[in-house]
């Protein structure tokens, strides 16, 4: 991430396996070498939703799979 050229082409790819990811937002941290994905999940009235998350650049990945168990 030092080359902010380069991190033009990151995109983050977030699922959620119960409901709605919208708002994604990213913002590379040059200072800390690194990179904050922002998002809102509406689940609706399911108990749960499994997130994953990769950054991908030119449709392949380019950093480890991120999980998550969101609960209320």
């Amino acid at each position: 991430f030092a080359d902010p050229q380069r991190s033009q082409d990151i995109v983050a790819s977030l699922s959620a396996s119960h409901g709605a990811v919208s708002a994604t937002k990213t913002f590379l941290s040059a200072e800390r070498k690194s990179y904050r994905v922002l998002f809102d999940l509406d689940t609706g009235s399911e108990p749960l939703s499994e997130l994953r998350l990769v950054l991908e650049s030119r449709g392949k990945p380019i950093s480890e799979k991120w999980l998550y168990r969101w609960t209320p």
